[in-house]
């Protein structure tokens, strides 16, 4: 099986490993111990139209949960405390996209560096083959700005959920007003006899505010004001 060959008719299979780290998908086990009757209910996700893990207000809206840097046991009916997190300072993943991304800006090309060290191309390989997703498809490679995309992609799918990665990637890219990374979306859907999804829609649930002067944050009062030259930033 080749990960990431996405059928959007069946939206959960041969998907990218961390698809299935990361996030709890509709008939996923959601805790492990024994429950009363009354929470045994919810010991798999049912996150379809209408399920009891969905709320349209809360938890489940998007037809998803998260699962990323928390155990399946943190919760109660397995005894460990509901908000645990595993934390990092940094992430060597970060540190290899961010190298990767660098050496492509500095020389070109995903396939060129400084002499004796690795390629742009290496170095995003290091991040996808740990994770079984396999190497960078060649069509990509080639390209500066195809591959340029492929981290932008890489980025996303490595260090979701995890602090204010994206955000500050997509600023710092100048691509953060870009209606597509503005919605954010559900999926809507029924389950057949064999519990699979079927009637499957993708809905709007918010369009996020973003201008212009969101790609600079405002200066201080104070500091601004020290003398008439040091201004504040635009739209501020």
């Amino acid at each position: 099986m080749i990960p990431n060959q996405h059928n959007p008719n069946d939206p959960w299979t041969n998907r990218d490993p961390r698809f299935y780290n990361d996030i709890v998908i509709d008939g996923d086990q959601v805790f492990k111990g024994s429950a009363p009757a009354d929470k045994e209910q919810y010991r798999y996700a049912s996150l379809y139209n209408g399920g009891k893990s969905r709320s349209n207000q809360g938890s489940g809206r998007t037809g998803y949960l998260l699962r990323k840097l928390t155990p399946i046991t943190a919760n109660d009916i397995d005894g460990w405390p509901s908000n645990y997190m595993h934390l990092s300072y940094m992430r060597l993943a970060d540190v290899y996209l961010m190298y990767a991304e660098a050496v492509l800006q500095g020389y070109g090309s995903a396939a060129s560096s400084a002499s004796g060290y690795i390629t742009a191309e290496a170095a995003f390989n290091k991040v996808r083959t740990r994770c079984g997703a396999g190497a960078v498809a060649q069509k990509y490679v080639s390209d500066k700005d195809k591959f340029m995309s492929e981290i932008i992609r890489e980025r996303a799918v490595e260090l979701s959920f995890e602090g204010d990665f994206r955000f500050n990637d997509l600023r710092r890219w100048m691509i953060a007003g870009d209606k597509k990374y503005r919605e954010k979306t559900a999926i809507d859907f029924d389950r057949d006899a064999d519990g699979k999804p079927i009637n499957i829609k993708e809905r709007i649930i918010l369009t996020r505010p973003f201008e212009e002067k969101h790609y600079w944050f405002p200066l201080k009062i104070n500091d601004v004001s020290l003398y008439p030259s040091f201004k504040q930033n635009p739209g501020w």
